[in-house]
């Protein structure tokens, strides 16, 4: 039986869970994109920024020679971005060290963290519709097993039943691979946040030693 044959049985519950599906594809295409458009292996701050300059490290990553862009990916590397920002705003804008800092890290952050909340709101949902489709399909099965007296045939029964759970398999297939790509995502997020604030940390001692160099 094809996963067609199989989806057409499922009933109307199963629309939901497509689009759903369809969603987590979506999403998970845009932000694999949008992460390897914007990935470096810079190392520490102290590697990249060095004399005022940001200069790319000589060693990378397999990763980092297999995706094209080699220069471009390294300027858009979010603490790449930070130190650019902040240098941009701080000198140009007239806004305060500290300010600009914050409002960069901020904006950073949050375009990296972006639509990731819709990855476990799928992994929850898609499930439970798959398993108001079962129930549902099993009230239905009950009720002719009632309306028949008791003597509705168990093949038959059983048919229905087999029919009914596969929008709870539908919707497991749905929730599951959005569950995974939630935590792999977090991780890539969290990692380059954490990149951050020692980027962040180390521009605020470079720049504390200016100001006392400048005194």
């Amino acid at each position: 039986m094809s996963l067609i044959e199989l989806f057409e049985m499922g009933g109307p519950f199963m629309w939901p869970i497509l689009i759903l599906l369809v969603l987590t594809i979506s999403l998970a295409l845009e932000r694999l994109i949008y992460y390897a458009w914007t990935y470096s292996a810079p190392g520490e701050p102290d590697d990249f920024v060095r004399r005022g300059d940001l200069t790319p490290p000589q060693s990378r990553s397999l990763l980092d020679r297999i995706l094209p862009d080699s220069r471009g990916r390294f300027e858009r590397f979010a603490p790449v971005r930070l130190v650019i920002n902040v240098r941009a705003r701080h000198g140009g804008s007239g806004q305060s060290f500290d300010a600009a800092l914050q409002r960069a890290g901020n904006e950073i952050s949050e375009e990296m963290s972006r639509r990731l909340s819709l990855f476990p709101l799928v992994s929850s949902v898609a499930p439970m519709i798959g398993l108001l489709g079962t129930v549902a399909g099993m009230m239905e099965s009950f009720q002719a097993i009632a309306a028949s007296g008791g003597q509705a045939n168990m093949g038959e029964l059983a048919d229905g039943i087999w029919v009914a759970m596969t929008t709870t398999a539908f919707g497991l297939m749905t929730g599951i691979p959005a569950y995974l790509f939630h935590g792999l995502f977090l991780s890539v997020v969290n990692r380059r946040l954490s990149l951050m604030n020692r980027t962040a940390h180390y521009l605020e001692e470079q720049g504390g030693h200016s100001n006392r160099e400048a005194a």
